[in-house]
């Protein structure tokens, strides 16, 4: 089936955000973001109130979310990564030969 490189593209990339939303809506994803945004200010509003200095707590912050943001989290998204390409471009190979040259320069 001939298809060309910007179809090939869009559908890894439609591919490739599904399986990173994990069945939720980009709506739903921005929204919890927001109320997760939205407590942190309201925290560090709290701590500013107190008295305290909070620039100790928004490093703190910051390094809470780099560590979130762990090996077991990057290995999903490699991992989502390669499927998307295997499922969107792999497909589209018909012929054994172009499916064996897929395999010796991807993998």
């Amino acid at each position: 089936m001939p298809v060309n490189e910007q179809w090939l593209f869009v559908n890894f990339l439609r591919m490739f955000e599904s399986f990173m939303l994990r069945g939720k809506t980009k709506t739903e994803i921005c929204q919890e973001l927001e109320r997760e945004r939205e407590k942190e200010e309201a925290r560090l509003a709290a701590l500013k109130l107190e008295g305290k200095d909070i620039t100790q707590e928004k490093v703190a912050a910051a390094k809470k979310l780099s560590q979130q943001f762990d090996e077991k989290v990057r290995s999903e998204i490699a991992a989502n990564f390669l499927l998307a390409v295997v499922w969107s471009y792999g497909v589209a190979l018909e012929e054994k030969h172009a499916r064996n040259v897929f395999n010796e320069r991807f993998f």
